[in-house]
């Protein structure tokens, strides 16, 4: 009725540890409208469902299937996954069930050789309740998994704790799609069964596009701050590891110096050297870091490879003229723009070859990609077959052999066999005269590289140590 005017309504309130009860107005609900459409995984679970299509953001944040269709086309369609990634990578639908039957295969199979993974939930057992996703196994499952293989990575010296790794992953979510994909990467190396690879090898694919795009925003997009600094170095170090995992086949023709048309050959290279101007940029960002056992495991305590205490006395003499370096001038000892950068590079391999490889020394191999340049000059001159980069690469791709660890043997192992091929089809050895006695020494030096006590220093007559020989056609 006009100017009748609304009740006012109160509630009396008890407060206890006061002693009194006071009335307080009461305030009605805002009024808001209630929609029905929502998808069927937030109605299921009764909260709030923001709509957003294809996929709502509360099922993207629990990777789950987001479905908005009638009670009629769910059930028809709930056989199937719809391809709502956020990613541009598309993914062959795969019944439900059946993606259910290859986790549950997945998951308890029996890795030999592989005792860290026996407590991993991604191969003794899979809780159901975590349902498969249209892009293969739940993201919940590779992190259980992560937590299990982490001592086995051997990339990192902090002790077999992944926790501040995950705890920063949850900070900073690119480098949680880093280590997703890692882990991903981990399971389809070591499961044999057909159906169980191609199940790793579509959540590797789909978790490693995730990582990229992600960590290119981060580097677009985020402030750098000391948890941006960590997770970004960290990330870009697991993306690295992938590009050496991802290699699946052994065959000699697949590398890039067979493939000189190709000009994307030296891709998986190219991303390594993306990690130098990383860490000059975030390097104000050290003091408080939770990275600083990987900065203190790259140079020894008598300041070898970073300090003052630098000098050319390691590096073999043939070395050295192949090089066109002198030990005195750091200039070099020729006249071609390539002698500067082939100083460190060679200094560095040096240092390492009498070095054991383990999990101490592992950062003082990988020095050598720390010492070359950040204009992507030596790059460069592996693009154009200079003889000296192409050396000094296969001779460190030959150390890395050494460490036999799982997600980088069979990328650095062919590799160094195609270098090695490579230049004896290109009759090195035979020269006439000093380069071809200095060749002899060089191929025998690179050709012993990968093995670990490091042989004799007596040079071979006529013996290859290179198993595989096939003649390949350089076009």
């Amino acid at each position: 009725m006009a100017g009748v005017p609304e009740p006012d309504f109160r509630v009396l309130s008890f407060m206890p540890q006061q002693g009194s009860a006071v009335a307080r107005r009461y305030q009605k609900r805002k009024a808001h409208h209630k929609s029905r459409g929502g998808c069927v995984a937030c109605k299921g679970k009764r909260v709030k469902c923001d709509e957003v299509r294809p996929c709502c953001s509360r099922c993207q944040r629990n990777d789950t299937r987001c479905s908005y269709g009638s009670a009629g086309e769910v059930a028809s369609s709930s056989e199937s996954f719809s391809s709502s990634s956020p990613s541009s990578f598309q993914v062959t639908r795969r019944p439900a069930a059946q993606i259910r039957q290859l986790c549950r295969m997945l998951c308890s199979r029996t890795i030999p050789s592989t005792d860290l993974l026996s407590n991993s939930p991604a191969v003794t057992g899979l809780d159901m309740s975590q349902e498969p996703t249209h892009h293969g196994i739940p993201r919940i499952v590779l992190m259980q998994h992560f937590q299990s293989l982490y001592p086995e990575l051997r990339l990192v010296l902090s002790g077999e704790n992944p926790h501040p790794v995950l705890a920063l992953g949850m900070a900073r979510p690119f480098l949680l799609d880093a280590v997703l994909a890692v882990s991903a990467s981990h399971l389809r190396h070591h499961h044999e069964a057909p159906e169980s690879r191609r199940l790793s090898r579509v959540t590797e694919h789909f978790q490693q596009a995730l990582a990229v795009r992600s960590f290119r925003d981060a580097l677009q997009s985020l402030a750098l701050d000391q948890q941006t600094a960590d997770a970004l170095v960290l990330a870009c170090m697991f993306l690295n590891l992938l590009t050496f995992s991802f290699a699946e086949e052994d065959h000699l023709r697949d590398t890039w110096l067979f493939r000189p048309d190709d000009p994307e050959r030296l891709s998986w290279f190219s991303l390594q050297l993306g990690l130098k101007p990383l860490l000059v940029a975030t390097e104000h960002y050290r003091d408080d870091t939770i990275l600083a056992w990987m900065y203190a495991a790259s140079d020894d305590d008598k300041g070898t490879f970073y300090g003052e205490n630098r000098h050319m006395d390691r590096v073999p003499a043939h070395w050295m003229t192949f090089l066109g370096l002198d030990r005195e001038d750091p200039r070099g000892g020729g006249d071609e723009e390539g002698d500067d950068l082939l100083r460190e590079p060679a200094r560095m391999l040096a240092e390492v070859h009498d070095l054991e490889p383990n999990d101490e020394s592992f950062f003082l191999y990988v020095n050598f990609v720390g010492a070359l340049d950040m204009e992507y000059r030596f790059r460069d001159m592996l693009e154009t077959e200079d003889e000296r980069a192409v050396w000094l690469f296969g001779y460190w791709l030959g150390l890395m052999c050494r460490f036999g660890w799982w997600w980088m043997l069979l990328r650095v192992d062919r590799e160094w066999r195609a270098i090695c091929l490579w230049l004896n089809q290109r009759g090195v050895r035979d020269r006439p005269g000093e380069e071809g006695r200095i060749w002899r020494l060089l191929m025998r030096d690179l050709e012993a590289a990968n093995r670990w006590p490091r042989p004799g220093h007596d040079l071979p007559t006529n013996v290859h140590e290179i198993q595989d020989t096939t003649v390949i056609e350089i076009p």
